[in-house]
């Protein structure tokens, strides 16, 4: 069973600044292959919605958070 991924405006916003972080600091052939790497990560969740991890705080617990940890970055799940 598929799931429907819906991002944010204030993901998408981050994506954008971690990825022009990137590539004033690393170029651009490597800010492209990491917002490859975030999309293809965040798509995943389309077939496996519970990936991830329980998040430490308790408030985001209660909440219905999950963590999704991709090396430097952390998705937030709901």
């Amino acid at each position: 069973m598929r799931f429907t991924v819906n991002r944010t405006d204030t993901a998408d916003s981050l994506i954008r600044n971690i990825i022009l972080h990137i590539a004033e600091n690393f170029g651009v052939d490597v800010a492209l292959e990491k917002l490859n790497e975030l999309e293809e990560s965040i798509k995943s969740l389309s077939d496996n919605p519970y990936r991830g991890i329980d998040p430490k705080y308790a408030v985001l617990r209660r909440q219905g958070y999950r963590v999704l940890i991709l090396e430097k970055n952390l998705v937030f799940i709901k």
